[in-house]
C-alpha cells in the first residue's frame, strides 16, 4: 500500500497512532487491516474493542507507529541511512555516548550535531505544513477547482506521474470513456450507480472503452471503485455483479482495481472491500 498518498491526507494524530479513525471503523496505515465497531477482537487472554484491537494491531504487527514509519522508503521520509539509524537508537533510549560507540567510533559533538540538525529540519517542516495549509485555505476561498489536483478515493499502489491529475484533466478524461446510461432491470440495490457522487441513481456508470494511457486508466478505475460503498464488504459475485453493469471485461476491470490498491481483497480471496482514505 502507497503511504504517501495516506499521508498527504491523513493528520498527525492519526500518524502518531498508525491507524485512522472512520466512520463504523478503524483502518491500519501500514496494510489493509480494518476492525469493525461492535466487534470484540481476542488476543492472546485480552478481549478488545475495535480502536484497541488497531492499537494492538500497530504494535505487534508493525513494531509500534515509531517503527513502522522509520522503515518506510528513504524516499518518502527524507532521512538519509545515518539518520535513520540515529532515531532508532535515541528511541531505544541510548545517550550520545552510546550512539557514538555503535556509530563505529564518532566523536559524542558529531553526534550531538546531528540531534541538533534533525531538531532543526522538524522546526522547518511545522513552518512548511504551515504554509502549506494556508494555501489550501487560500486557494478554497478563491474556488480554483480547475487548478487543483484529483483527489483519489483511496491510496493507490503506485507514486509517479501517473497519480499527478488536475481536476479539469479528470473531468476531460471521465467525459472522454465514461458514459451513463439507463439501468438494466434485475440489479437493484447492486447495480452500477455511484456510491459517493451526484449521479441520477436510476442510470448506471459505462465505460465505452478501456483507456491505454496510465494516467486515464486511474482515472476511470477511481470512478469505477466509488461504485462500492466503503462502509461494507463484497463477495466477489457482488464485485463481479457491478462491474459487469460497467464493462462487458469485468475481469479486467476487478484485476486493475486491486492492482492499483482501490479495490482490496482478503487474504483467500472471497471478500472485498474499498479502499478508503
Amino acid at each position: 500500500m502507497s503511504l504517501e498518498s495516506i499521508l498527504e491526507k491523513t493528520d498527525l494524530a492519526s500518524l502518531r497512532r498508525g491507524y485512522v479513525r472512520h466512520s463504523g471503523h478503524y483502518s491500519c496505515i501500514y496494510c489493509s487491516s480494518r476492525f469493525e465497531q461492535g466487534i470484540i477482537y481476542p488476543s492472546e487472554s485480552l478481549l478488545m474493542d475495535a480502536e484497541r484491537a488497531a492499537a494492538d494491531h500497530v504494535e505487534k504487527a508493525h513494531g509500534g507507529a515509531f517503527t513502522a514509519l522509520l522503515e518506510q522508503d528513504r524516499s518518502l521520509t527524507g532521512l538519509s541511512e545515518l539518520q535513520a539509524e540515529l532515531l532508532a537508537m535515541l528511541y531505544s533510549g541510548d545517550s550520545d555516548a552510546e550512539i557514538a560507540r555503535k556509530s563505529g567510533g564518532k566523536a559524542e559533538s558529531t553526534i550531538r550535531n546531528h540531534r541538533f540538525q534533525l531538531r532543526k529540519r522538524t522546526k522547518e517542516a511545522k513552518i512548511l505544513c504551515t504554509l502549506m495549509d494556508l494555501l489550501d485555505e487560500h486557494n478554497e476561498k478563491k474556488e480554483s477547482v480547475a487548478a487543483e489536483f484529483y483527489r483519489f478515493a483511496g491510496p493507490l499502489t503506485v507514486n509517479d506521474e501517473r497519480v499527478i491529475v488536475t481536476n479539469r484533466e479528470a473531468e476531460k478524461i471521465k467525459k472522454k470513456y465514461l458514459t451513463l446510461a439507463e439501468s438494466r432491470e434485475g440489479t437493484a440495490g447492486l447495480s452500477g450507480t455511484a456510491v459517493d457522487a451526484d449521479t441520477d441513481k436510476n442510470r448506471r456508470l459505462e465505460l465505452r472503452r478501456w483507456p491505454k494511457k496510465q494516467k486515464e486508466k486511474l482515472v476511470v478505475l477511481d470512478s469505477i471503485v466509488r461504485l462500492f460503498s466503503p462502509e461494507r464488504e463484497y463477495t466477489e459475485e457482488e464485485v463481479n455483479s457491478v462491474l459487469s453493469e460497467v464493462y462487458e471485461d469485468y475481469v479486467t476491470l476487478r484485476r486493475y482495481l486491486i492492482d492499483y490498491g482501490l479495490l482490496l481483497r482478503q487474504p483467500g480471496g472471497g471478500v472485498y472491500h474499498r479502499s478508503a482514505r
